[in-house]
């Protein structure tokens, strides 16, 4: 988080939720998702190196997202291409539900960075 996100706090919880291996084995291109609990939302200010990845950012109730997801609602709006995928994966929806589930009741803020 500290690279990506610039994030220097207390992470309670973190977890891998998705693992892209790119079709085409000549490529040699993957990546890894995760999502993590913090203590208080803050605003990202990722490295001069990871600043490419990133056009914005945005905390999110996690079951909304998702809802909205499955009814359809982010096909106009602009997302990575991974996270869109990610986001559609049925797999990947529980795997977030059931972290949700597991950490919401600390009150801990979720966020997701990819």
């Amino acid at each position: 988080l500290e690279e990506e996100a610039g994030f220097k706090g207390t992470v309670t919880s973190i977890s891998k939720f998705f693992h892209f291996v790119a079709p085409d084995p000549k490529t040699k291109f993957e990546y890894h998702s995760f999502v993590g609990v913090v203590q208080e939302q803050f605003v990202p200010c990722p490295t001069e190196e990871a600043k490419w990845e990133s056009c914005g950012y945005a905390w999110v109730d996690m079951r909304s997202l998702l809802e909205h997801a499955k009814a359809g609602m982010y096909k106009d709006v602009k997302l990575h291409s991974g996270f869109r995928r990610a986001l559609l994966d049925p797999e990947v929806q529980q795997t977030l539900l059931r972290y949700v589930d597991g950490n919401e009741k600390n009150g801990d803020q979720l966020g997701l960075e990819r």
